[in-house]
């Protein structure tokens, strides 16, 4: 399945990369480690920021806010074509470099979504410490359509990128003891969207 990929801060390419998920609506995995949640009236485990394209000079926008009612992280905006392009930006969502707990021993991170509409085309990004920067990120896509409560997407889907094009790199399997950052991007589809997350969580594939 080939999508735009955004890197962080700079304007997306293509990436080709294996698509396997699989949607969970009910039980709960043997293995199961928070890399970003919230609470009911408790902060995030890690602060939360979004970069759109209007570095490189588009006109997209996003934001990101916590609904401690509700114990949920909202990410919503709008992709706008980029007018010296002529093509669709990007928008995206991510932690801070910082520490996350060891992922080893788990198969795939699942987003637990409460909710979302508009925009159905994402990519699930994981940044891994002494290999990834600004620019390059370890991500792998995800189509929302038709799917509900638990979107699960393995370690094995996920491939190195920079600036959105695929480049060598190590697996994100044998890293999973040194995750720095996490977050979301969509890019390549023009439109508005809103995502509702209680979070994104590693887990192993025994259920």
């Amino acid at each position: 399945i080939c999508r735009r990929l955004p890197p962080s801060s700079t304007m997306s390419c293509r990436v080709c990369a294996p698509l396997v998920l699989s949607a969970m609506f009910a039980g709960a995995s043997a293995t199961s480690i928070d890399l970003l949640a919230w609470s009911k009236g408790e902060d995030a485990t890690h602060e939360v920021y979004t970069v759109n394209d209007p570095v490189m000079g588009g006109g997209s926008v996003s934001t990101f806010s916590v609904d401690e009612a509700h114990g949920t992280g909202v990410w919503k905006g709008e992709v706008k074509i980029v007018s010296f392009l002529g093509s669709p930006g990007f928008c995206t969502m991510r932690t801070k470099d910082e520490s996350f707990p060891s992922a080893e021993g788990t198969d795939a991170v699942e987003l637990r979504l409460k909710s979302w509409k508009g925009l159905a085309n994402y990519s699930v990004n994981v940044g891994i410490r002494g290999v990834t920067t600004d620019q390059t990120v370890y991500a792998a896509h995800v189509d929302l359509s038709g799917h509900d409560g638990v979107v699960r997407v393995p370690w094995h889907a996920f491939r190195l990128t920079f600036r959105g094009e695929e480049v060598p790199g190590p697996p994100i399997e044998g890293l999973l003891s040194s995750i720095s950052r996490v977050g979301l991007s969509t890019s390549g589809v023009a439109g508005a969207f809103e995502v509702e997350l209680a979070g994104i969580t590693a887990v192993s594939a025994d259920i």
